[in-house]
C-alpha cells in the first residue's frame, strides 16, 4: 500500500462529560487537548458521547489545556448553543488561530445546525442579534390558457 499523502489526518475529539458555568457550557474531551495538538487551520471530528441539556442559553467552548476554546457558526461566526447540538453525531471542527494577538483562537462548525429556539444569539463581537420573523405574502395570479378548438 502506497501511503505518500501530503494530507494531514483528521483527529478525532471525542467529548466525555459537560461542564455549566456561569459564562458556557464546558464540552471535557477524553484525552487533554495541548497547544501542540492544536494546529492552525486543521480539521477535526467531534463526537459528543454524552447528553447535552439543551435548555442552557450559554454559548458552547471546548475546552483544552490553554482555555475554554468557543464553538462557532462557519456561516457568521456565531456562537453555537447546545439545542444546536445532539449527542452521538460526528461533527467536523475547524480550529483557526490568530496567533497575531497570541490568543487561543476558536472551534468553526462546518456542519449545518438548526438555528436557536427563540432567543438572541451573540456573536465573537459580543454584539446580540434577535432573530427576527418576515411576513411573506402570496400574490395570486390568474393565468389565461389560449387554445385552439
Amino acid at each position: 500500500m502506497n501511503n505518500n499523502c501530503n494530507c494531514t489526518p483528521i483527529k478525532t475529539i471525542f467529548i466525555s462529560s459537560i461542564t455549566t458555568t456561569d459564562t458556557g457550557v464546558i464540552l471535557v474531551p477524553s484525552t487533554t487537548i495541548t497547544a501542540q495538538k492544536l494546529v492552525d487551520l486543521n480539521k477535526y471530528k467531534l463526537i459528543i458521547a454524552c447528553n447535552l441539556k439543551a435548555t442552557s442559553n450559554l454559548p458552547v467552548y471546548i475546552q483544552t489545556a490553554i482555555g475554554n476554546i468557543p464553538l462557532l457558526c462557519k456561516f457568521a461566526g456565531n456562537n453555537i448553543f447546545p439545542d444546536q447540538l445532539r449527542n452521538r453525531y460526528c461533527y467536523t471542527v475547524v480550529y483557526g488561530n490568530n496567533s497575531a494577538l497570541s490568543t487561543p483562537g476558536q472551534f468553526v462548525l462546518q456542519n449545518c445546525v438548526c438555528p436557536t429556539k427563540g432567543r438572541g444569539t451573540t456573536g465573537s463581537t459580543g454584539a446580540t442579534v434577535t432573530p427576527t420573523t418576515q411576513a411573506s405574502t402570496i400574490e395570486t395570479v390568474s393565468v389565461e390558457t389560449n387554445t385552439k378548438k
